[in-house]
């Protein structure tokens, strides 16, 4: 009884063993592709440009309004309202 148990638990381990036995190999793959990915996006936060730019140019007031004209345009509601949302669209 006790020699059948060592011989069932001998040849589970093994099949184990073969079922798993590329498994540490493509982990080690994985893992030095992630160590590339990790430097890449090291390299990305080192070299990102500053998001403000000093190009000489005063920066937008978002509290600015602008009087566009409507023109000859389609006007949906009110002509007279308050409020204008204009929609620029390019058809190419």
């Amino acid at each position: 009884m006790l020699n059948n148990f060592i011989k069932i638990t001998l040849s589970t381990f093994l099949f184990i063993g073969f079922m798993f036995g590329g498994v540490q190999e493509e982990l080690e793959k994985i893992n030095k592709r992630l160590d590339s990915i990790e430097k890449s996006l090291s390299n990305i936060a080192k070299n990102k440009p500053s998001p403000v730019k000093n190009d000489g140019k005063k920066p937008a007031d978002p509290g600015k309004v602008y009087n566009i004209s409507e023109s000859n345009s389609v006007v949906l509601g009110n002509p007279n309202a308050k409020v204008t949302i204009i929609e620029w669209t390019d058809f190419q």
